[in-house]
Formats: structure tokens, sequence, C-alpha cells
């Protein structure tokens, strides 16, 4: 018996989906009636959890906040300030029970997908669009959805007495490996 289980954990472990993520790149789009900026991060990290025989995974995306990069490093930390990011250190998206065996080698496919996004304490479902090409082993996601700051009960900073717009552009590519 102990045997039996010794076998199933090590093929549970060595059965799992794998994926790596080879290159990244996400951005938020924000704007003001007198100026518009985008803030940069090339830092995503990937928890990813699988149950090989339904061939259903849970993915946890997640980029600190300190990674993001809009050139301007005022502004960069008036955005740590208002989305409290010394307390809530990344933003995290979730995906549960996502089933991709619809998913062909070769071959494109754009799809909504539903999760949990996390920003500065608050969780919020929403459901993005996704673009995904996988050729052979290797795979290219791209994304662009707006999230308003409202949601995230985040208050919007102000130049000369007038706040930011409430909408922010969320911009995600990222390209990636796969093995079993």
């Amino acid at each position: 018996m102990k045997n039996l289980l010794i076998i199933v954990i090590i093929s549970c472990l060595f059965s799992q989906t794998n994926i790596k993520i080879l290159k990244a790149e996400i951005s938020y789009n924000g704007s003001h009636p007198f100026h518009q900026w985008t803030g940069i991060s090339k830092d995503l990290s990937l928890d990813l959890n699988c149950i090989e025989k339904d061939k259903m995974c849970d993915y946890l995306f997640s980029v600190p906040w300190i990674s993001f990069n809009s050139g301007n490093d005022n502004r960069d930390n008036n955005m740590f300030y208002y989305v409290n990011a010394y307390e809530f250190q990344k933003i995290e998206m979730k995906f549960i029970d996502v089933k991709f065996d619809s998913l062909q080698q070769n071959n494109s496919e754009n799809l909504n997908l539903e999760g949990i996004l996390s920003i500065a304490g608050t969780d919020k479902k929403i459901s993005i669009p996704l673009n995904i090409d996988i050729i052979n082993s290797h795979f290219e996601i791209q994304s662009e959805f707006i999230i308003k700051l409202s949601d995230f009960h985040i208050e919007r900073p102000t130049l000369l007495m007038i706040p930011i717009k409430n909408e922010i552009i969320i911009n995600i590519s990222f390209k990636g490996l796969i093995t079993i």
C-alpha cells in the first residue's frame, strides 16, 4: 500500500503540464485632460496547478506594483500611493478550473475567460478577451481590456483639481513554452 501511494504521488508530480513564460509585457494606460501615460512591467509570474486527467488547471498570474515604470518616478510613486502598493504589493489575476483541451496545436483561438482580478485588496470577477496562438509547444497570448478604478475602491489622483479618468486600459502580451 505504501509503494502504491509513492507511485501515485510521483506520477502526479511528473505528469503535470508545465508552462514557462519566456517574455511578457503588461501595460496600463491612463489619461487626464492634460496628458496620457503608460506604465509598463515585464515581470509576470505564473503559479499553475493542473489535474492532468481532467485537463483542468488553476492559473494565478501576478505582477509586482514596483515593477511598473511610466518613465516618471513621481507619477510612479503617486500610483503606488493610490493603489496602496506597500500593503498590497501585487496585482493578481486568478482563473480557476480552466479547461483548454479544445485548443489545438498550430492554431489561433479567440475566447473570453472569466477570472478574479485582485487590485489594492479588492477582488472583482471579470471576463477578459484572449487571443491565443499555439505553434508546436510555444504559445503567445494577448489581451486588452478596461478596468475602472472605482471598482477597486481606488481614489483617483487629481492634477489641477481635475481627477484622472476612471477607466484604465490594460494590455497584456506574453510568450511561453508548454512542457509535459
